[in-house]
């Protein structure tokens, strides 16, 4: 289990470790969290990210921010996962286990 906390941008797990996100990565965990188990389609990352700035919509970054997040997640043992739904987005939601 963790908690995100919008003051402080901060993510506060069971163990009581407490990571600072970076801007980006709060941005696109915080979209997740605020639809959690609904796909997040690509797009309303890029407008949550870089607003209405089109040019600067970057597909490798958004990868980069979900990957940063997948791991600190796995990593502190959160049970919660993100599962990507191809071509449309990304969606927050409870580890599926793989037996």
């Amino acid at each position: 289990n963790a908690q995100l906390d919008t003051r402080n941008r901060t993510l506060i797990f069971a163990n009581t470790s407490i990571i600072d996100l970076r801007p980006m990565d709060y941005i696109v965990l915080k979209k997740l969290i605020d639809c959690f188990d609904d796909a997040v389609p690509r797009e309303n990352f890029y407008s949550a990210i870089w607003g209405k700035k089109t040019e600067l919509y970057n597909e490798q970054s958004l990868n980069n921010y979900i990957r940063r997040i997948r791991v600190m997640l796995e990593k502190n043992n959160t049970g919660v996962e993100v599962y990507l739904h191809r071509g449309v987005g990304y969606r927050l939601r409870k580890r599926v286990e793989k037996f």
